[in-house]
């Protein structure tokens, strides 16, 4: 991959254009979900969200009226993950299910429609369970990754990566296809992903036709300050197999600051990786003590 490309420079990879890339503002989208993808279906716009406990509804009733958690983002337990459920007030659910999941509310993945809310498909057939939703369309299907057992592992980590996908993803009773893509070798987890098409149009890896960013905080079974990004890619026909790393000592975007929650573009020649690099949440124990020294440099960088 080219190393330029995939070197940031705080949120955005470095690139060179002779014309800038066209953004429209379609304007603010409130939610009550964890990750979200918006993607275009034939000229309808999708939201693909992550549903938790304490992101199902506002009051944390409905499904999980085990669930204590109220808001999403800070909670008042200080041992939870950003964006997971508080289940520290919960007492109608099992020690067993509370073990498996990390709380009484395992995820789930939906599918809704941004203009008129309309939950289409919820959950996605097999997804119960599964964390940090990102998807895409290709080939005529709707392709949803998600990780596993987010909620019942050390560190909230994951080691292994699975795509859901449809050819009819608007039809509460479409069928869906599953399976497992990536298993993270000794030295890497797995926290948020994000997969774009490339197509063979990369001159320097013509085999290359599917590239996923990684966010993990290990390499080479080495810990990070905080979330780094590497990248996987296949060469097959379709994004649901043949998945492998691409040498992450060699090739991932910084190791001197954050940089979480990748998205990935390929675009005429050239790769494009967003990423946060701000401290998450200090009130549930996430404060990436270095962020602001980090951020500081990040702004100094882009100036």
């Amino acid at each position: 991959m080219r190393r330029a490309a995939a070197a940031a420079a705080c949120c955005l990879a470095a690139f060179t254009r002779a014309e800038p890339v066209k953004m429209e503002k379609l304007g603010a989208y409130v939610m009550q979900a964890g990750e979200t993808s918006f993607v275009n279906w034939r000229n309808r716009t999708l939201v693909v969200q992550a549903v938790t406990g304490n992101t199902r509804t506002a009051t944390g009733a409905g499904v999980y009226p085990c669930c204590s958690c109220t808001t999403f983002g800070c909670v008042s337990n200080a041992s939870a993950h950003v964006g997971y459920v508080d289940c520290s007030g919960c007492t109608s659910c099992s020690a067993a299910y509370k073990k498996a999941y990390g709380s009484c509310a395992p995820e789930f993945f939906q599918v809704v429609d941004y203009q008129t809310l309309e939950v289409l498909v919820s959950p996605i057939p097999g997804t119960e369970g599964f964390g940090f939703a990102a998807a895409f369309v290709d080939s005529g299907k709707l392709w949803v990754y998600g990780t596993n057992g987010i909620n019942g592992t050390a560190n909230h980590a994951a080691t292994q990566v699975s795509c859901f996908s449809s050819a009819d993803p608007t039809n509460a009773t479409g069928a869906w296809e599953s399976s497992l893509v990536l298993t993270q070798p000794a030295g890497y987890d797995v926290y948020n992903t994000d997969v774009w098409a490339v197509g063979g149009a990369d001159a320097a890896a013509p085999q290359r036709r599917y590239l996923m960013s990684i966010e993990v905080n290990q390499i080479a079974g080495k810990r990070t300050d905080s979330w780094a990004v590497v990248f996987a890619e296949t060469s097959a026909s379709t994004p649901d197999r043949g998945w492998k790393l691409v040498d992450p000592p060699n090739n991932h975007v910084t190791d001197s600051f954050m940089t979480a929650c990748p998205a990935v573009r390929f675009f005429n020649g050239w790769y494009y990786v967003a990423t946060t690099t701000e401290g998450m949440c200090p009130a549930a124990g996430w404060d990436n003590k270095s962020a602001g020294t980090q951020r500081r440099r990040c702004r100094k960088q882009v100036k």
